[in-house]
């Protein structure tokens, strides 16, 4: 469900430090709905939009692959360059749903008939967030702290919990 969807992303976002979140906005906007309204994720991603009769710029939520929708041609032409002159972490899963992704006769680019192209399509967002997001985030309020008092830090809490740093901690 949408619901559970956007709960399990908000969460594995918060996980992962507010990591910046660029989710497909093709069929509705409810899992980007209960992201922004009821979870009040920090850091999701925004598209700008041009309106075709006024030209005024405006900001959605979401990468939009959808019909007629410029972000999957800008983001596969992007996956297929890095795809061929970048090395990269290719999945078998990805690896396959490219021999099933093809060009159907209106020349949109999808997978087969009865194939996928989840992965295609996650992965070539990623890669173009990736080379498109913002450089910083907000600053926090508090100074950062030094390299040094965060390593004493660390070392402090392994004294108190009286265990012994080793090597297989690090593997």
């Amino acid at each position: 469900r949408p619901d559970d969807y956007a709960e399990f992303l908000n969460n594995i976002g918060l996980w992962y430090n507010r990591a910046y979140l660029a989710v497909e906005s093709n069929s509705g906007l409810w899992v980007l709905t209960e992201l922004y309204e009821k979870h009040k994720y920090p850091n999701l991603y925004w598209r700008e939009k041009i309106d075709d009769i006024t030209h005024a710029v405006s900001k959605q939520l979401g990468y939009h692959t959808g019909v007629g929708a410029q972000g999957r041609k800008v983001m596969l032409d992007n996956l297929q360059v890095e795809f061929n002159t970048k090395y990269g972490i290719w999945t078998d899963g990805f690896l396959k749903e490219c021999l099933t992704f093809i060009k159907n006769d209106l020349g949109r680019p999808e997978a087969a008939e009865g194939k996928h192209d989840d992965e295609v399509i996650s992965v070539g967002i990623c890669h173009y967030v990736r080379e498109n997001a913002p450089s910083e985030l907000t600053r926090p309020l508090t100074a950062p702290r030094t390299v040094e008092e965060r390593i004493m830090e660390r070392l402090e809490s392994r004294k108190r919990e009286k265990s012994e740093i080793k090597q297989s901690d690090y593997i």
